[in-house]
């Protein structure tokens, strides 16, 4: 799984689980570009969000050992 966390400027948080998809390689992804960062999830849906309201961002990705 691969949670992203995205810390605004005025404290707020906002947490983008990933909650999978079928086939086991899929998660969660972030991209910047453009002045925004861009947050796309396993079944393609994307999310945009301006840098400027962006404190921080936290990808927190659990990597399964076989």
């Amino acid at each position: 799984m691969s949670d992203i966390k995205v810390i605004y400027i005025d404290g707020t948080e906002e947490t983008f689980k990933d909650n999978g998809a079928p086939g086991g390689s899929y998660s969660n992804t972030i991209k910047h570009e453009g002045g925004f960062a861009v947050i796309t999830d396993p079944f393609g849906n994307t999310t945009s969000i301006p840098s400027e309201r962006i404190n921080r961002v936290i990808h927190a990705s659990d990597r399964r050992g076989f």
